[in-house]
């Protein structure tokens, strides 16, 4: 025969599915961050103590669908911690990146390092597609959660959590020596209690040994004067032995402290205190007194005398009437006092009743009191104990497993009141009412390998969960009365704290944001470039001054005159070509330049014999491994005095045009321009220096 196996394992019960649970855990994660690094990092969302200031998913959702400086500033804190070197490495497009990083690039540069980590998911491509300000709250999600995952290498980061670890450290420890001394303590008042009841048992065991021996004595002495004794009684030598000597487990609950820090008192014999017995007497009916009679007498109900006799009966008559009256008159007393009394017995039973009655609330009362009281202590241990756990605690750390492995969780996001569940596919359901926690909690092995612990870390915090429950209760009472209220009114249907929140026009998932700032940028970098390049161009050939700067000054006036974003970036690709020539001219070798002349003369196309597959580009952290950051080419020129080329190489400058011709949002615009401005920028001053003071 085998054991009933639904018997041995209740099955668990079956949790809700949770819409777009993917998406809610990203949120959470990141609203986890922002609680526990937020202050640090300077975001504009950051975790307090107090449960006001607790930073929630709500809280978060909000800050994005606004889309507004709190949103970017958020971008850009996140984006420090990730730029980094400990973070990003020490590569050159690393370095590059920090150089260029401002309010126009900032997305380019967030996707560019988001994409080169692996992090951000599908927001990465969507901060490529659109411009940052119409990416949906899921994309910012994601893209910001993959910040804040590059950030948790930052140092500001890296030492919070060193610290972080290194309280929970000493908690821990202060915790198991609060355990141990408590054991130790509760040890101590076991001990007193047993050697108190041991020298209880020695002096019972000492007098009733006295007693024996003297009365011993007496019988001897009796029977040595000749007096008869009673036949001597058996007894049992051995009684002091046949005590209890059960040195059974004391009630600690009910231990006093003072046991354990005073001396323990000389032990006095005590009287054996006589218990107290209250029995209620119950009073013995008294015999009912004998109702009275109102009747007339005999000789008064009928007259007996001689009929003729007119004076005796007219005295019969007389008397007859007064004893009638006097007889009402006492009927009517008496019934009226038989009401009063009845009144009152009536009165007294109901005050009777109301008394029992009122002891009885008092006393479900006091017990309620208890009840109440000792939930409070409970909680505030509960909630002591996890704002402790919450000030060392790096990130929100599962409850445990069951049977099926599927994961718990309570508390992500800062939702308190529901239990979190996932499966083995990352499908996520929710538990949110009390009756389905405490089936969980029912249903989960206390022996178990996998459910012990889960099982544990529900009933530590099952306090705090019931109030938040009840917490729920009321503000879910509190919108609906709120809610009938209005609509009784005739106000606004809208809740109370649920205002929905809008992002500003032409930012959102569905709206057209205006890029006319970063363009604005890259068409600003344009025109210092076209400035240097002139200058460049007339400090090398001297000789065609006014034909240079005409074409530049023209060059500049189509950049100025441009707002088209992909005219813009055609002029971008245009600008690089004219400074790519500059820079083979610069480093052209005589016969080389002789010979192109000569081609030119002639109507033919000069070949170089030089490939464009000769080099190659890297980006760099493998290749370059713990060597210090890359030197700039305004650091190598002022280093060196010599003039260093636009682009390092070939592969370099493919790779940039490459990634210009897929433009597709202002802020790449401005980021390439940057780019060129830093690669480019130091070469055309190189070359005015060179040919200014040769």
């Amino acid at each position: 025969k085998t054991f009933p196996g639904d018997e041995l394992s209740p099955p668990l019960p079956t949790p809700k599915p949770v819409e777009h649970g993917v998406e809610m855990a990203d949120e959470a994660a990141l609203t986890d961050f922002l609680h526990v690094f937020g202050e640090t990092l300077g975001a504009p969302l950051r975790g307090g103590d107090s449960h006001k200031d607790r930073v929630t998913v709500k809280k978060v959702k909000d800050l994005i669908v606004a889309c507004g400086e709190d949103l970017e500033s958020l971008y850009n804190v996140l984006l420090d911690g990730a730029m980094e070197i400990a973070v990003i490495g020490k590569g050159r497009n690393a370095a590059k990146w920090r150089r260029v990083l401002g309010d126009a690039t900032w997305p380019e540069v967030v996707r560019r390092v988001l994409e080169k980590k692996h992090a951000g998911g599908h927001g990465v491509a969507a901060l490529g597609k659109k411009a940052w300000a119409n990416l949906s709250v899921h994309e910012h999600v994601l893209a910001l959660r993959g910040l804040s995952d590059l950030a948790l290498g930052s140092e500001a980061v890296r030492s919070i959590i060193d610290w972080r670890l290194e309280e929970a450290a000493k908690l821990r420890t202060a915790r198991i020596e609060e355990r141990n001394a408590d054991a130790a303590r509760r040890r101590a008042i076991e001990n007193k209690a047993k050697e108190k009841r041991i020298a209880i048992r020695e002096k019972a065991a000492a007098k009733r040994k006295a007693e024996r021996e003297a009365k011993r004595l007496a019988r001897e002495a009796a029977l040595a004067a000749g007096k008869e004794v009673d036949p001597e009684e058996e007894e049992d030598e051995d009684e002091e032995n046949n005590d209890d000597d059960d040195d059974g487990d004391v009630d600690m609950a009910d231990a006093d402290d003072d046991d354990v820090k005073q001396e323990e008192p000389e032990v006095k014999e005590e009287k054996p205190k006589p218990k107290l017995t209250f029995v209620i007497k119950k009073q013995e009916p008294r015999a009912p007194s004998p109702e009275p009679c109102f009747d007339l007498p005999k000789h008064l109900i009928e007259y007996e005398g001689h009929p003729d006799d007119r004076k005796a009966l007219m005295a019969w008559r007389a008397e007859h009437n007064r004893v009638a009256e006097k007889l009402a008159n006492d009927r009517r007393e008496y019934e009226k006092r038989k009401r009063s009394e009845l009144r009152k017995e009536q009165e007294k039973e109901r005050m009777e009743r109301q008394r029992i009655e009122d002891e009885e609330a008092a006393k479900i009362a006091e017990e309620e009191a208890k009840e109440k009281a000792k939930e409070r202590e409970l909680r505030k241990k509960e909630t002591t104990r996890m704002a402790e756990d919450a000030a060392v605690a790096v990130r929100v750390h599962k409850l445990g497993v069951d049977r099926d492995h599927r994961s718990y969780w309570w508390g992500i996001g800062g939702s308190k009141a529901a239990v979190y569940v996932e499966d083995i596919q990352g499908h996520w359901f929710v538990l949110d009412t009390r009756d389905e926690i405490d089936d969980l909690v029912e249903a989960l092995h206390s022996w178990g390998t996998k459910e012990k612990k889960l099982k544990a870390e529900l009933a530590r915090r099952s306090h705090t969960i019931a109030a938040e429950f009840r917490k729920q209760a009321r503000e879910r009472e509190d919108a609906e009365a709120d809610s009938a209220r209005r609509a009784a009114s005739g106000y606004s249907q809208r809740e109370r704290g649920k205002e929905v929140i809008s992002p500003p026009p032409g930012r959102g998932p569905n709206a057209s944001f205006d890029e006319a700032v970063p363009v604005a940028t890259a068409k600003r970098t344009m025109e210092v470039l076209c400035g240097a390049a002139e200058e460049a161009a007339i400090a090398r050939e001297p000789e065609l001054e006014t034909k240079l700067r005409e074409d530049w000054r023209a060059f500049k006036t189509r950049v100025r005159t441009t707002y088209d974003k992909d005219l813009v970036a055609g002029l971008l690709l245009q600008l690089e070509e004219n400074l790519y020539a500059i820079q083979k001219a610069e480093f052209m070798k005589k016969e080389e330049r002789e010979a192109r002349e000569e081609a030119k003369a002639n109507g033919e196309t000069y070949e170089s014999e030089s490939s464009d597959g000769e080099d190659f580009y890297d980006d760099d952290d493998e290749f370059w491994g713990n060597e210090e950051a890359h030197e700039t080419n305004e650091d190598l020129i002022a280093r060196t005095g010599l003039i260093y080329p636009i682009w390092r190489s070939k592969a370099e400058r493919a790779k940039w045009r490459e990634d210009a011709h897929e433009f597709q949002t202002g802020a790449a615009v401005a980021f390439a321009a940057a780019v060129l401005d830093d690669t480019a920028g130091a070469f055309l001053r190189a070359v005015v220096a060179a040919k200014t003071n040769p």
